[in-house]
């Protein structure tokens, strides 16, 4: 650590893409379907949370799946130069570790 750090937040560089992007480009990547997903509403939400804690601890997250979350991640990567993983790097390296076959890398 240095003096620079110390004293401040510092955001980690992100990939910003929706879980839909993500999951349609696991599928594509894994040669599967692409995938059917569905917005929980907050009813079926509610009702979970009495079934499990699980499902009443998402509401602590609730208002990142329902507006923009955007993270700044520019201090961080000029001061030191980190950058984010490329999303089809991290998606194939989490294919791999589960032991699905991986189609040939496209560009996203």
């Amino acid at each position: 650590m240095t003096g620079r750090s110390l004293g401040q937040a510092w955001h980690a560089p992100v990939v910003v893409r929706s879980v839909r992007e993500l999951a349609t480009r696991l599928a594509e990547l894994a040669g599967a379907p692409a995938p059917r997903l569905a917005e929980m509403t907050d009813r079926e939400l509610t009702l979970l949370g009495a079934t499990a804690p699980l499902w009443e601890e998402l509401w602590e997250t609730h208002y990142m799946s329902h507006r923009p979350f955007v993270v700044d991640a520019s201090r961080i990567e000029t001061t030191f130069g980190l950058t984010a993983t490329p999303v089809d790097e991290v998606l194939t390296a989490t294919l791999r570790r589960a032991g699905t076959p991986t189609r040939a890398l496209t560009t996203a």
